[in-house]
């Protein structure tokens, strides 16, 4: 049984997530049963959409889809209703914790700063090469007129 700040939580995160199975006017059968469970065991959370064809009411199989999984009745809105099951192998939710792991830390990388062409590449560089070079060029100047009023 999960608790109404858990519910809350898995509400927030079946938000982002699309229905990936459709209750049509076949009912719940062997196959969606399956592909269910196996879904639950990969990502924990699922969203189910219930057609208009079909002869069920939503909450009536979201309840017994859930009685058949053994999983947790998160929300049922309008069409659509979403299942939580805690995986065994593959746990990305903690609940006690509310937070989603992540599978692999995302790589941040830095876009590759691309000049127009080569010129305008080069001339960036003697830009920044002319300026280093008056900046030394300065100071020096700079040492120089200190050490002449030294004198």
């Amino acid at each position: 049984m999960i608790t109404s700040k858990q519910r809350a939580f898995l509400r927030g995160l079946a938000n982002k997530i699309d229905a990936t199975v459709q209750v049509g006017k076949g009912g719940i059968n062997d196959n969606m049963i399956g592909l269910v469970r196996d879904t639950l065991e990969k990502k924990e959370l699922i969203k189910i959409h219930v057609l208009e064809n079909a002869f069920s009411e939503t909450r009536d199989v979201c309840h017994e889809l859930a009685e058949i999984i053994n999983a947790e009745e998160v929300q049922v809105i309008g069409s659509k209703f979403v299942l939580y099951k805690e995986s065994r192998e593959n746990k990305k939710i903690d609940l006690n914790k509310l937070i989603v792991r992540e599978d692999k830390p995302k790589e941040v990388k830095k876009p590759a700063v691309k000049p127009l062409h080569k010129a305008k590449a080069n001339a960036e560089k003697e830009r920044k090469k002319a300026l280093a070079d008056k900046k030394k060029k300065d100071k020096f100047f700079k040492e120089q007129r200190y050490k002449s009023y030294k004198k």
